[in-house]
């Protein structure tokens, strides 16, 4: 008796201590929750494994805020004393550069005569979506409008668009007048020449020397980011270019159910068949057996089935893909047509074809069991022609069988890529695709609000495909979904995003609502490297804008620039700041505006009331002792 008391009471402490430690499980594996006891892990951290690319929890750093502190006449001199004179200057071996600024740069001043005059004569309304917190701690998207002086001068791929406060006048590089006396609205995009485009009147235009040209809006670039980007953005010697397809999906929407006919097929009837016999309602698939002899079936005219949209080497993308099935609507112009009939040239022992001497005619010799082609009525004989099917697509909506399923046909216009020789390299697949730049890296778009990053051969190189769902603790743990997330403007404050530069690209993760996928949750701007790798600025510092290599981060209001590797190019000393044109940026002290490269030297003193960003080589700057100044980026 003892005995088995004993017993009773270390089985029941084992039991006590093994559901303990199950319990601790089931805790770190988030099956249940103390309301007391905060979890430290907000987000999921990226995981090569899966492309997992949720923010990392980084502890915060030194909240000490840096200011920089105003320059010194001296130094304002001796800054503006190392630019040259442009005529001189070129007279010397410089040229013009369109090229990041570097350790053989310098900038150049020019004189032109529309100079003279105030910083702005009108002023106009900016709308932008900007982010805001709401009520319940969530984020969302609103449309802010502001009235900003418009400045008499502006930069347009190195034109100068002069406001006189109604119109407006184009110069060019030379200072020479192109165009006078319009009202226009810069599109921030090229031709596809290279040309800046511009809207006027509804109808649009290109800038060159020669002045405004017509265009068709076809002719027009649209890149996803609207920006005046240097030469070099986004440019690329990777031989492959988006292109669209319309492309068939079928959704399956049943099964087809046969069951064998009350009569066999020895028991017809005169004048029936037993193709498409009904007997009791019950229906079979017909024979559709073409003249050449082959089965005719309207789903396999298309050479291709593909579960979409996926990507072609990466089977895993099929995780939250539609069930539909893909079929490209393109045939294979080499198999021949059921029901066409071969050139007489390519059969065996077969002669050309009938001659054509006027009154006689040759035909091919026939046996007692060939037909004889009808004569015609100059006496002439041609061979009948065969009933050639016609091959066509089914309609939207349509319902058709393959291997014993229904499916409804639907259309899609999705995006690959071929290469210059026009060999279709990726398949279409993406609702959106953008350009390949040189590092080998690609933005598309799968579905809504999914972006990727593909390499050359459609391998996913970021991706939240496989991690879609998340349960934040700051959201008591509520599931989210989780997604790349695109431009809410498409402007410069998006450079970094789409195009992969200096081995680098920047993307927007967002923090939907898990029933709808369109709330917006939280925002942020995440780092990558080409190979998928992420880059986490330490001490908390949010990255704002990433180009020329260089992250625009910032924290608690304070902007500066920082390397790839974490280390600082300017400390957050600015109170604004912009990320950098071809190797330039501008930035805000207390002072007034700077402009700065990317080695952490000043080349433009803070004292300007305005300056704007690079424009194909050019600056303009205004204060209000020098005035207006047209600023050029040499090189020797």
């Amino acid at each position: 008796m003892k005995l088995t008391k004993n017993v009773v009471i270390r089985i029941t402490a084992m039991v006590l201590f093994l559901s303990f430690i199950v319990a601790i499980i089931l805790y770190d594996g988030g099956a249940y929750d103390f309301t007391f006891i905060k979890r430290p892990v907000v987000y999921t951290t990226p995981d090569e494994t899966t492309n997992g690319v949720g923010p990392d929890v980084t502890t915060d750093g030194d909240d000490t805020t840096v200011t920089q502190p105003p320059m010194n006449d001296d130094e304002i001199k001796e800054i503006l004393s190392k630019i040259k004179d442009l005529s001189e200057a070129l007279e010397n071996g410089y040229t013009l550069s369109y090229s990041r600024f570097g350790k053989n740069s310098a900038l150049a001043k020019t004189n032109a005569p529309f100079l003279d005059g105030e910083f702005s004569l009108t002023t106009h309304l900016v709308t932008k979506n900007v982010f805001y917190e709401v009520a319940n701690g969530t984020l969302s998207t609103k449309k802010e409008t502001k009235s900003t002086d418009l400045p008499r001068i502006r930069l347009y791929y190195g034109y100068a668009i002069v406001n006189n406060g109604k119109t407006n006048a184009i110069y060019n590089k030379n200072g020479d007048l192109l165009v006078e006396n319009v009202t226009l609205t810069l599109l921030n995009q090229k031709t596809y020449d290279g040309m800046p485009a511009i809207e006027s009147g509804g109808k649009y235009y290109k800038i060159s020397d020669d002045g405004l040209t017509e265009i068709d809006i076809k002719d027009i670039k649209m890149l996803p980011i609207a920006l005046d980007a240097p030469r070099y953005f986004a440019q690329s010697n990777i031989d492959l270019f988006p292109f669209k397809e319309r492309v068939m999906e079928l959704t399956l929407v049943g099964t087809v159910t046969t069951e064998p006919p009350e009569t066999t097929p020895e028991e017809t009837t005169d004048g029936e068949t037993t193709d498409g016999e009904t007997t009791d309602g019950e229906t079979t698939v017909p024979d559709t057996t073409d003249p050449d002899g082959t089965t005719s079936d309207e789903v396999t005219t298309t050479p291709e089935v593909t579960t979409t949209p996926e990507v072609t080497t990466t089977p895993e993308d099929t995780t939250d893909a539609p069930a539909v099935l893909n079929l490209r609507t393109a045939t294979d112009s080499s198999e021949t047509t059921a029901g066409d009939t071969a050139n007489p040239d390519t059969t065996d022992g077969d002669t050309t074809g009938p001659d054509t001497t006027e009154g006689e005619t040759t035909a091919p010799d026939t046996t007692e069991s060939e037909t004889t082609a009808p004569e015609t009525s100059e006496g002439e004989t041609t061979a009948p022609d065969p009933e050639i099917p016609p091959v066509t697509e089914p309609n939207e909506g349509d319902i058709i069988e393959k291997d014993g399923k229904l499916y409804r046909v639907s259309y899609r216009e999705l995006y690959g890529y071929k290469n210059s020789a026009g060999k279709v390299v990726i398949k279409p697949q993406y609702t959106m695709a953008y350009d390949f730049t040189s590092d080998g890296i690609a933005c598309v778009v799968y579905e809504t609000y999914r972006y990727l990053f593909i390499d050359t051969k459609g391998n996913r190189v970021i991706s939240l495909l496989d991690t879609p769902y998340v349960s934040p603790s700051d959201f008591n743990h509520k599931k989210h979904y989780q997604s790349l997330y695109g431009g809410i403007n498409n402007d410069v404050n998006d450079m970094g995003m789409y195009f992969c530069s200096d081995g680098h690209v920047m993307v927007r993760y967002a923090l939907l609502d898990a029933k709808t996928a369109t709330k917006l949750v939280k925002t942020v701007n995440l780092l990558y490297t080409k190979k998928g790798t992420r880059v986490t600025p330490p001490g908390s510092y949010s990255i704002e804008n990433y180009s020329d290599g260089i992250m625009l981060v910032s924290k608690n209001g304070r902007y500066g620039y920082m390397n790839v590797d974490n280390s600082w190019v300017f400390s957050p000393v600015f109170d604004e700041a912009r990320p950098y044109f071809q190797g330039l940026a501008v930035a805000h002290t207390d002072s007034g505006y700077g402009m700065v490269d990317t080695e952490g030297n000043t080349v433009l003193p803070f004292i300007f009331d305005y300056i704007s960003d690079v424009s194909d080589g050019r600056i303009a700057a205004y204060s209000e002792e020098l005035g207006w100044q047209i600023y050029t980026v040499i090189s020797k």
